[in-house]
């Protein structure tokens, strides 16, 4: 989940990229950023619910509610 230099090997900050790129771009990074935590947690899983693209966090309880009601 970093961006690097190829030449220089600099990380940028996230601060950094944002200052840099459009609102698009944006948009882009945060959804990606948000795809890899929940795709790589144990605890976060998508919503079932077609459309909705929100994720949940599992608790102790099997049953968990999507704040889209699903």
């Amino acid at each position: 989940m970093r961006i690097q230099c190829h030449s220089c090997e600099y990380i940028l900050t996230e601060k950094e990229i944002f200052e840099n790129i459009n609102q698009e771009f944006a948009d882009k990074y945060r959804k990606f950023k948000e795809n890899i935590k929940v795709n790589t947690s144990k605890t976060l899983k998508w919503c079932p619910n077609p459309g909705c693209g929100k994720y949940v966090s599992k608790g102790k309880s099997r049953k968990v509610v999507c704040e889209c009601g699903f």
